[in-house]
Order: structure tokens, then sequence, then C-alpha cells
């Protein structure tokens, strides 16, 4: 992208946002890469893709990428339960 557009190559210059589905995707890089984003947004994000109805066990039982997928959780860093972004609030259930 940087190749292309005059951008910042810091964290606080980049962001990422996205709705539904695609809110689930844009909280991912924040949660997995917090050095690289200095926001992430989900409007309305889809928070349980391992526990897709219409697609079924996405990851056939196998609890590593299952819990990686959990965005209530962060890769080793943070406890379940607790948001792994600051300031980044999850509704129950």
């Amino acid at each position: 992208m940087s190749g292309g557009y005059r951008v910042g190559t810091r964290a606080r210059n980049w962001g990422v946002i996205g709705n539904s589905t695609g809110g689930y995707c844009a909280l991912k890089p924040g949660t997995h890469h917090p050095g690289r984003f200095a926001a992430s947004a989900g409007l309305s994000p889809y928070c349980k893709a391992a526990e897709n109805l219409s697609a079924g066990d996405l990851f056939h039982g196998d609890k590593k990428p299952t819990n990686r997928a959990d965005l209530f959780r962060s890769p080793g860093q943070v406890p379940a339960g607790r948001s792994p972004l600051p300031g980044l609030q999850f509704p129950e259930g």
C-alpha cells in the first residue's frame, strides 16, 4: 500500500474497520498485531467465527485454532473473557 499511497509507517497511522463478519475480520489484526494498528473497530461484529452454524465446526474440534479465532482472547496474552484491545467492549452472550 505504501508503494502507491503516501501513508505513515507507524501504528498510529493505521486502523481497520468492518461491519458484521467484516467487523470480525477488522478486529483480528488489532488483536493479533497490536503494534501495527492504533485502532481496530467492528460495527456489529460477528465474534464467534468458530461457531458458525451454516459452516459447521470450522476447526473440527481442534482447540488451538478455535482459541486463536476467539476475539475474547489474545494469543496467550489476555485471560479468556477479557478484551485484548484497550477500551473494547464485548456484549455478554
